[in-house]
């Protein structure tokens, strides 16, 4: 039986050419295809997870993930930006879930302030369903996480390297303004407040008490912290990140 072999030309905008692996302002390439498939099967086969898509082209118009492709069709895809109008979780997102591989950009995101929700122990199901009921940006480099059908909200983290993680976050959104370091838990990203020492005073070693008075502790888990040798450290790496990203 001979095949009906059908044909369609997919041009990515933007960004969108990143997980092509060039960096043009746009790329087209052709997609063969069978029968009458759904542009969302056939857009992510060539590595485009629609998580990464603000608009759909169809021959010039808007059309669904849903629609059924056909002999001839011209697709365009644009990547989510500052200079479209969309919800505000793709532009300046408050709140995120990172998965098992992004320990490290969750730490930062942490003491950077922003809310991140992170369990290495958490699959790709229950991070989506957190993703979706919590309205939390997924932070991830599986783009088998960005095309599940369920997923809502994603980015595909590019770099492997976590300080270039974070300065691509910054680039990518809206955080500036967002920033609040040393105000979240970085066990748990439960909330600091500080407390008077007597409160927490069998959490501290004695020696630490000899030396510090200020002492804040998470609303959630209950961690005491307190400015440390190691403080300075911190205040130092917050201050270069915050410099690589303004």
């Amino acid at each position: 039986m001979q095949r009906n072999v059908k044909q369609a030309t997919l041009t990515v905008n933007g960004s969108l050419t990143d997980f092509w692996g060039i960096s043009e302002p746009s790329s087209t390439t052709s997609i063969q295809f069978e029968l009458s498939p759904s542009v969302k099967d056939q857009v992510e086969s060539q590595g485009i997870p629609h998580t990464a898509v603000h608009v759909l082209e169809i021959n010039g118009a808007s059309k669904p993930w849903s629609h059924n492709l056909c002999d001839g069709d011209v697709i365009s895809l644009y990547p989510y930006d500052n200079t479209t109008k969309c919800a505000p979780i793709f532009l300046q997102p408050e709140r995120f879930i990172a998965d098992v591989h992004l320990g490290k950009l969750a730490n930062t995101l942490r003491m950077l302030g922003f809310d991140t929700s992170f369990d290495s122990d958490w699959d790709d199901d229950e991070i989506i369903e957190r993703s979706n009921s919590e309205q939390r940006m997924i932070l991830t480099r599986d783009l088998g996480l960005l095309k599940n059908g369920a997923s809502c909200y994603g980015y595909w983290i590019r770099s492997t390297d976590p300080d270039k993680q974070i300065t691509e976050l910054f680039n990518r959104f809206e955080l500036s303004s967002s920033v609040a370091p040393f105000t979240r838990c970085m066990k748990c990203n439960g909330l600091l407040t500080k407390v008077e020492k007597e409160t927490v005073q069998e959490k501290v070693p004695p020696k630490v008490q000899e030396w510090h008075s200020d002492y804040w502790q998470c609303t959630n888990c209950k961690q005491v912290y307190w400015q440390g040798s190691h403080f300075k450290d911190l205040q130092q790496k917050v201050d270069n990140l915050l410099d690589n990203t303004s």
